[in-house]
């Protein structure tokens, strides 16, 4: 019985090759997700390559350039279903050059596994880094303090390849690593009371099979863990039971405004546009009239009307989770815009906050504007190939949206809202409470890293420091400070150098989570307290 199932998102993420896209096929193919016939074909095609080891890996790793090379350069997912839950398991990239396609996996997950290799390679994984010396900070580390200031509040720890030689399914590897990723937890930011009692530490391998749905028997001194989760502890023995019993749907403000980022746009034959994307807030329905920021403006509109939705292939009549608050205006950031032959624009992305219904008329912000719009009407909603009657906060779900303007259509990273909504538009200025990571050189004004927010993107100039706390401050705000220097934290005003959207952490959480890069390297992270709206001038007649 899959049907009705409440949804639940879930990343894998940790240093490349520590086996994220191998773990995630075979747990897909023990669940029933991969027929046999098509593991055939995938061995056959890893054989070829050279690379039989990666034939579960081949399932998520589609493009030819991850299967040539062996790591995951895109974000790819695919839904499976446990007794009580309807998931989607999305498998990031590892690899630092790919940390900004990592971001937006992240961003999108109610749940993460953090996946880190027993054998020779744990080491690197987790290593602090250190610029001086020019050493690079282990992915497993920067993931694990990423997906903690994005806002993922449910994390596993996969102990993966404990069938390697160095780790011989032997305690010994096991606790060694648990204990080492324990310290690590506690300082990248995660509380030691939540780490300690919260966090299952899963001896596994993904190639194998071992731990993954059955309790292995290669492992006898495996009793299980036990984990705290609100005011029950849950006994778990493999990652199933993790996936089944311990993770819990979040709080949804489905009460809000709608919110949905647009993480992917598609032009489908015979369908029209299809947008996808995550309802970060409120509901979204077919028929709603609805603008894309910051694309839309007064003087050049981006909007359209959501004509239908559907998740996992299945049409919805909307989109939002029952037992989440969906008053919240709705929100949806777009990941993915994409033109589909017989069908049209198709938009994609993650419901935030609120409910997307078909029908609704919507914009796309920042792209919409007083001056030229950005407008569609939401005409289909899907999830996963299906059609549903509506989208609520936590569904990644696919629209087709009608009425957009060719002149101005949707970007990836625009942020979905109804038409009707006048409470978000692309900001001026933001302030952000940030923890600086470990960097080479000091931060001042004048800096200007590039901000993601969701699956938006810009160059983001900072104006002020308003105070910064740390070592040098005696662990005291410090008013005005000259510069920013590692590990601080601290209130930066910042002033995106081209349209973005943001909002503050107490009206939408999803839009307040923001990253900021310089190169391949992150080096701030935080939450926006505040926003200055950005005013356009309305389009002259």
């Amino acid at each position: 019985m899959t049907e009705g199932k409440e949804h639940l998102s879930i990343v894998i993420c940790g240093h490349v090759d520590s086996g994220k896209s191998t773990t995630t096929g075979h747990l897909l193919f023990e669940l029933g997700g991969i027929p046999e016939r098509e593991l055939e074909k995938l061995k056959a095609e890893a054989d070829r390559l050279g690379k039989s080891s990666f034939a579960f890996a081949f399932y998520m790793d589609r493009q030819k350039e991850e299967r040539e090379r062996g790591v995951t350069i895109s974000v790819t997912t695919k839904e499976f279903f446990t007794e009580k839950w309807h998931y989607t398991i999305i498998d990031a990239p590892g690899h630092r050059d790919f940390i900004k396609n990592m971001i937006t996996g992240a961003s999108q997950a109610d749940v993460a596994m953090i996946m880190v290799p027993a054998d020779g390679n744990f080491t690197t994984a987790i290593q602090r880094g250190n610029h001086k010396a020019g050493e690079i900070q282990g992915q497993t580390r920067q993931h694990s303090r990423l997906i903690n200031l994005l806002g993922v509040k449910q994390i596993i720890i996969g102990i993966n390849k404990m069938d390697c030689d160095t780790a011989g399914y032997k305690q010994t590897r096991y606790d060694e690593i648990a204990n080492e990723m324990r310290n690590m937890l506690g300082k990248v930011g995660w509380k030691k009371d939540f780490v300690e009692s919260g966090v299952p530490f899963m001896p596994i391998s993904g190639w194998c099979g071992d731990n993954l749905v059955k309790k292995t028997t290669n492992m006898a001194w495996w009793k299980g863990a036990d984990v705290k989760v609100g005011s029950e502890t849950i006994h778990v023995d493999t990652l199933y039971d993790c996936l089944n019993n311990m993770c819990r749907v979040p709080e949804r403000p489905i009460d809000a405004p709608m919110r949905l980022p647009i993480s992917g746009i598609y032009k489908i034959k015979g369908v029209g546009d299809v947008l996808a994307g995550r309802v970060e807030q409120g509901i979204v329905k077919p028929n709603e009239e609805v603008i894309f920021l910051p694309t839309h403006t007064a003087a050049n509109a981006c909007a359209g009307k959501v004509f239908q939705i559907e998740m996992h292939h299945k049409a919805v009549p909307e989109c939002r989770v029952p037992e989440r608050p969906i008053d919240a205006p709705m929100r949806l950031p777009i990941s993915g815009i994409y033109k589909i032959k017989g069908v049209g624009d198709v938009l994609a992305g993650r419901v935030e906050q609120g409910i997307v219904k078909p029908n609704e008329e919507v914009i796309f912000l920042p792209t919409h504007t007083a001056a030229n719009a950005c407008a569609g009407k939401v005409f289909q909603i899907e999830m996963h190939h299906k059609a549903v009657p509506e989208a609520k906060p936590g569904d990644n779900v696919g629209m087709n949206v009608k009425n957009l303007d060719k002149q101005n259509m949707p970007r990836g990273g625009d942020v979905m809202i109804y038409k009707k909504d006048t409470t978000l538009s692309a900001v001026k200025a933001f302030d952000a409470q940030i923890q600086v990571l470990d960097i080479p050189n000091e931060i001042k004004v004048g800096y200007s890293p590039i901000g993601f927010v969701r699956c938006g993107r810009a160059a983001c100039r900072i104006s002020a420091l308003k105070w910064k706390m740390g070592k040098e401050t005696g662990g005291k705000k410090m008013e005005d400070p000259h510069s920013l220097k590692s590990n601080e934290m601290a209130q930066v005003t910042f002033e995106p150098q081209q349209p973005l959207v943001a909002d503050s952490f107490k009206n939408c959480e999803g839009l307040s989570r923001v990253a900021f890069m310089d190169g391949n390297g992150v080096v701030m992270l935080g939450k926006v307290v505040s926003v200055e709206a950005k005013v356009f001038e309305a389009k002259k007649k």
